[in-house]
């Protein structure tokens, strides 16, 4: 059984899992938010999906209130219900909670029903509370977040939850030693289980791709596709544009996805500031079918993360989809986008935080297209021939739940 907060799909790390666990006769059930309109049940072959009566993120105000409620003793009073009710029923061997806010939901309901719990830890929950809410205006939600939502509290909590857990999964090595070095956690009990993709990605059409190239055709685009928020780095290369311009007049930032709160009008702003509105274009959210062709009709694609114990902590999907398609990439030194850019040479790597070295890698890469290209098929050869990918990361799923179930 998976605990997601948050709807089910499109969460692509718990559909991989699911689907993974799924193809190997397992059966899965998966308790979720509920968006409107969406059915209490549905079943997608050894999926079954139980929606239950918490409003999803299409719901803001109410999913906001519904985290507050269970943010005050970290147990979230709908889920805990559901639980109670669905576990006699449904039987299941092993709780699998996605992520730190239903961690000890999760766990204290395992240790009533007498099953064991895996606490698959998405992100740095505890740290990414200090960046999150950076560029959020004031509200009553930003007084809510500054009570509820501390990193001394969640810190205290991810403490209990691993001590509690039976298993913890982790997304990179660098969580996995975090963990270990901040809470004292057994190095036997986290496995890593990271943010692959499956080959077929690289496989997938471009329904956009001859629009887009007709589009920017004579521009030389960078693309930020992703959520936008104040950790994600967006505003170093803002800030650095302007010396791209000197060199690459014909470029385009393309800033594809949407923003959290407060993020669009500072970066705006910041645009206006620089009089850079003709080299900047806030694309907004796109359809996930169509992010393949901003991926490919792109000249750079940018992974720059700000350097914080959050991102240290954790790595994007977007870092091996970009590979798959033999993306040309530039990542900021964060700790696992380095090194897994630097390990398999797929791209180039600018310092975290540092504007004018962005700029300098960008325009080293515009003069160096023979060299950008054998990087990015290095990234290719590493995602689609080597184990960089969701067949080779879903084995290790297997094997971990074959070693915890005894299966």
């Amino acid at each position: 059984m998976m605990l997601l907060n948050a709807p089910y799909p499109p969460d692509v790390r718990v559909e991989k899992e699911a689907k993974t666990l799924a193809s190997q006769g397992i059966l899965v059930d998966i308790v979720c938010n509920r968006r409107k309109n969406e059915p209490i049940k549905s079943q997608e072959g050894n999926i079954t999906i139980h929606r239950i009566p918490v409003p999803a993120t299409d719901q803001k105000v109410l999913h906001g209130i519904y985290d507050a409620i269970a943010a005050i003793n970290f147990i979230h009073p709908t889920y805990r219900k559901a639980l109670r009710r669905l576990i006699p029923r449904l039987n299941p061997d092993v709780i699998h909670v996605h992520d730190l806010p239903l961690g000890k939901t999760g766990i204290i309901t395992g240790k009533e029903f007498g099953i064991p719990v895996l606490l698959d830890l998405h992100e740095n929950f505890p740290d990414a509370l200090k960046v999150w809410f950076k560029w959020k205006p004031k509200s009553i939600a930003s007084f809510k977040d500054k009570i509820l939502f501390t990193y001394k509290r969640w810190s205290k909590q991810e403490a209990w939850a691993c001590d509690n857990s039976d298993h913890i999964i982790a997304v990179v090595d660098e969580m996995k030693m975090h963990l270990i070095e901040k809470h004292g956690v057994d190095r036997d009990k986290i496995s890593v289980i990271t943010n692959s993709e499956k080959r077929s990605f690289s496989e997938v059409g471009y329904d956009l791709l001859e629009d887009l190239r007709e589009k920017y055709k004579g521009n030389y685009a960078l693309s930020y596709i992703c959520g936008i928020g104040p950790h994600r780095g967006v505003d170093t290369f803002i800030d650095g544009l302007h010396l791209i311009v000197k060199e690459i007049p014909q470029v385009k930032l393309l800033l594809v996805g949407s923003a959290s709160a407060g993020v669009l009008p500072k970066l705006q702003s910041m645009v206006r500031d620089r009089h850079l509105e003709n080299y900047v274009q806030f694309v907004g959210h796109v359809p996930f079918r169509q992010v393949p062709s901003f991926m490919k009709l792109s000249d750079i694609n940018l992974v720059p993360h700000n350097s914080n114990s959050h991102t240290e902590n954790t790595i994007p999907h977007k870092l091996f989809q970009i590979m798959l398609l033999k993306g040309n990439l530039l990542v900021s030194s964060c700790k696992p986008l380095k090194r897994i850019v630097t390990k398999y040479k797929s791209g180039f790597v600018f310092e975290a935080d540092n504007s004018v070295d962005f700029a300098n890698q960008v325009i080293q890469m515009y003069r160096q297209p023979i060299l950008v290209s054998k990087f990015a098929q290095n990234g290719y050869n590493a995602t689609y021939h080597g184990e960089l990918n969701w067949e080779h990361t879903g084995h290790h799923l297997i094997q971990l739940y074959r070693n915890f179930l005894n299966m």
